[in-house]
């Protein structure tokens, strides 16, 4: 998290292009003068003069098993997933309820089979259970996205469904984490965007799966404060 602070510090002493037109007339209105980078745009929608974040939290999450827990061929393993996915979709809206969220709900789910396995895409929406906090209109200030990855070598047997979402939770929890301490420095944190992907590895009788998580963040700050 040390390396997070860091880049964020590094990043306000580099003045980025100023966004043109209508788009910084928009967040200036809400936020006052603000010097943005032109990719963060898509920020815009998200952020509110008082009652913090305007949209829930997009999340893309990659569920997967050996291919033979749902079915004997692709089209069993798709249909059989398709007609699971909203349960599915729940189960991770429970985890991210008790790490993340205030309110989580399934928005689409893609089901699909590749090779030996077994895959669920969830498309969720939630709302963060720390929101956004408003900006005071005063001076420029400075909005700074930053990707964040989670990625260890952590595996767990493929027949054990718990140890798979467990280890999605612990991802979860350290987004958490990671936007505390960014609040805890600059006064303000945002998740906007996450995703987890999966993968299922080694032989057939020793079956494991892999989850990796990434999560897109942004801060404002007044630019004097870290010159």
């Amino acid at each position: 998290m040390k390396k997070l602070i860091l880049a964020l510090l590094l990043g306000a002493v580099c003045p980025p292009p100023v966004m043109a037109g209508s788009q910084k007339d928009i967040i200036d209105t809400r936020f006052g003068p603000l010097v943005t980078q032109t990719h963060d745009v898509d920020l815009l929608t998200m952020l509110k003069p008082s009652t913090g974040a305007a949209a829930p939290v997009t999340a893309r999450i990659e569920l997967v098993w050996p291919g033979e827990v749902f079915g004997a061929n692709y089209s069993e393993r798709r249909q059989t997933l398709k007609k699971q996915a909203s349960d599915w979709g729940r189960k991770e809206c429970e985890i991210l309820l008790k790490t993340l969220a205030s309110e989580c709900q399934l928005d689409s789910a893609t089901a699909d089979s590749w090779m030996t396995s077994a895959i669920l895409v969830l498309n969720l929406t939630f709302v963060p259970t720390e929101a956004f906090p408003a900006a005071k209109a005063t001076e420029a200030r400075r909005l700074k996205p930053l990707d964040l990855v989670y990625d260890n070598d952590a595996k767990s047997p493929a027949a054990d469904v718990e140890a798979a979402a467990a280890e999605r939770s612990r991802i979860y929890a350290q987004m958490r984490r990671d936007c505390r301490e960014t609040r805890n420095t600059f006064g303000n944190c945002m998740l906007y965007r996450i995703r987890i992907d999966s993968y299922l590895l080694g032989k057939a009788t020793d079956l494991r799966i892999r989850s990796t998580g990434s999560a897109q963040i942004a801060a404002i700050w007044q630019q004097r404060e870290f010159k």
